[in-house]
């Protein structure tokens, strides 16, 4: 799994809760990305987000988009849906 440039059009804007973006991938059969953030929890503990994003779409795929409290989750995460 490897990263790839931020997909043109997709993910516009800033994640409020996990601001730094740490990487972009493409997900099975090219259908959409995973956006990878980090940022801080309420306790200023990190923490790590999965946004998902459908080609051809503005809008993010909620159901899909996940926070985890390590990036070797979100990472797994996002390999599960990958390529």
């Amino acid at each position: 799994m490897r990263t790839v440039p931020k997909p043109e059009g997709l993910f516009k804007g800033e994640n409020f809760m996990t601001p730094r973006v740490l990487g972009y991938y493409r997900l099975r059969k090219s259908l959409g990305y995973a956006e990878l953030s980090r940022g801080e929890g309420l306790k200023h503990e990190p923490i790590f987000g999965v946004t998902i994003q459908w080609s051809g779409s503005e809008e993010s795929n909620h159901a899909l988009s996940k926070m985890f409290w390590s990036m070797g989750e979100a990472l797994n995460y996002i390999g599960n849906l990958s390529d």
